[in-house]
Formats: structure tokens, C-alpha cells, sequence
């Protein structure tokens, strides 16, 4: 008769006291498709990269097959410090910004997501899928 192995792991992991970015990316992509009625929705990617993790946030159009990076996080197994790291309109890197904690990569992020291109591009993206007989609409009272 073997004998029975015990389990030895902890009755709990805890939590951290910060949102990762990955979450916090998500919880963004989220919020974009409620905004935009899912005609342009947020997407995020993560892949490790030797002992780091990175999270690639896109804005998608499925209506358009139109997808495009313009960000992304990269942290060590603690999620701070993390790497901002923002794309241009042609996909090329555009700037870095190293944050120390989650209140300063939500600042950091909030200023790129709320950016003229950011902005543009989803306007862009949501005219384009829009139907046209909304467009063609008076507003009631003119």
C-alpha cells in the first residue's frame, strides 16, 4: 500500500495590494467595447518573454477585420515597476515610460488612452462601421 502524499500547499495565496496591468488593460478594453457598443473593442495579449510578462493592447474593429497595437505593459513576476511602452498610427515605437505602481500606470495610461491618435483612431473606427441611415438622421426639434 503507497502511502498518501498530503497536500503541502498553503490554505492561501493572498492577494496583491495593486492591480496588475494585465488587469487593468483588460478592465480598459472592456469598458472601450461598452462605449463603443462593441464596434470597437479592446483586446489585450499577454505573453511571457524570458522572466517577463508582456501585454499588448490593440483596438479592434471586427466589422473592419481591423486590429492594431497601440500600447503595451511589461513587468518582472512583481507587476511593479512596470514599462509603458506606446506605438505610433504605422505600429513603431513610439515612446517608453517606466511607472513605479499602479496609481502612476493608470495616470500614464489614461493620458495615451485619451491621446489625439487614440481618439482619432477610434472615431475613425466607429464612423466606418456605423450605418449609414444614421448618419442621414435629422435631430428632432431642427
Amino acid at each position: 500500500m503507497s502511502p498518501t502524499i498530503p497536500d503541502l500547499w498553503p490554505t492561501d495565496f493572498g492577494t496583491s495590494p495593486q492591480p496588475s496591468p494585465a488587469s487593468v488593460l483588460r478592465q480598459q478594453a472592456y469598458l472601450l467595447g461598452q462605449r463603443t457598443q462593441n464596434v470597437v473593442v479592446g483586446e489585450v495579449e499577454s505573453k511571457p518573454k524570458k522572466d517577463r510578462f508582456v501585454h499588448t493592447f490593440y483596438l479592434s474593429a471586427p466589422l473592419l477585420d481591423f486590429r492594431r497595437a497601440v500600447l503595451h505593459a511589461e513587468h518582472g513576476v512583481e507587476f511593479y515597476p512596470a514599462e509603458l511602452a506606446v506605438y505610433d498610427e504605422g505600429g513603431s515605437h513610439l515612446a517608453n515610460t517606466s511607472v513605479p505602481d499602479a496609481d502612476r500606470f493608470m495616470s500614464e495610461l489614461r493620458g495615451h488612452l485619451a491621446s489625439d491618435r487614440v481618439v482619432r483612431l477610434v472615431r475613425s473606427l466607429v464612423d466606418q462601421c456605423r450605418d449609414p441611415e444614421e448618419n442621414l438622421r435629422v435631430p428632432s426639434g431642427a
